[in-house]
């Protein structure tokens, strides 16, 4: 082959960076994601001018409930989870 002609490109292989791809596995902790506190009393509720409404529970728990049904919970620790109206949690 001249010179000055360039090689047909090959189809490309995979890279090391293609399989950099990370793989999480999901955890729900059961202290978190178990069974509902049936015990927690709410100790106050505030609810925004926006329709916001904050519950802080007498666990230590906080709850925020959005105007658009999304739900955040915030536990004592600092774990926090989100509950998205598509049944996604975060």
């Amino acid at each position: 082959m001249p010179d000055d002609e360039e090689e047909p490109l090959s189809p490309q292989e995979p890279t090391e960076e293609d399989d950099d791809e990370e793989e999480y596995d999901l955890r729900f902790p059961s202290e978190y994601h178990g069974k509902k506190e049936q015990s927690a009393q709410v100790v106050e509720e505030v609810k925004g001018h926006d329709g916001k409404v904050q519950r802080i529970y007498d666990s230590g728990r906080k709850q925020v409930v959005f105007t658009n049904g999304v739900r955040r919970e915030v536990f004592p620790d600092g774990y926090s989870i989100v509950y998205f109206n598509n049944q996604d949690i975060k």
